[in-house]
């Protein structure tokens, strides 16, 4: 049987304006060490994660520990925020319209088709192992409406 084992980001330093080489914060750091001890009695075989350095940063003490490198790929990053796209009002025209997006952003319905693309790749080239992902809120949440 092959077992997937999610886990989403730690607390990211929002200070840092890239997303994508946000860096997590110190109870962060904290939180990815208490990753690895949850994960310490797994044999995991496989690690991957968004490119994202702290989707990357949250499963790297238990990579290390597990003694695996981590594969990146891009269908599990961040949604693709668009003009004026992060903010509440936005968040639930999206969740209620999955289909929705604004300018240049992406819609929920894209995040989930990319997420689920790579998740089925992954079991279907990983078969019986045991495997960790590193990933975004939003993607998880779409990847666990569909199932």
């Amino acid at each position: 049987m092959t077992s997937i084992y999610f886990v989403r980001h730690a607390k990211p330093n929002h200070a840092h304006e890239d997303d994508r080489t946000r860096p997590l914060t110190e109870e962060g750091i904290n939180d990815a060490k208490q990753v690895a001890e949850v994960l310490s009695d797994v044999n995991l075989n496989y690690a991957v994660s968004s490119p994202y350095k702290r989707s990357i940063d949250t499963i790297k003490e238990c990579v290390k520990l597990h003694n695996l490198i981590v594969d990146t790929d891009e269908r599990f990053r961040e949604r693709e925020k668009g003009v004026n796209g992060n903010n509440i009002e936005m968040f639930n025209k999206r969740w209620n319209d999955f289909n929705y997006h604004e300018e240049g952003g992406e819609s929920l319905r894209m995040v989930q088709d990319r997420n689920i693309e790579a998740l089925f790749e992954l079991l279907d080239k990983h078969k019986d192992e045991n495997i960790i992902v590193g990933t975004h809120g939003t993607a998880l949440s779409t990847i666990f409406k569909l199932f």
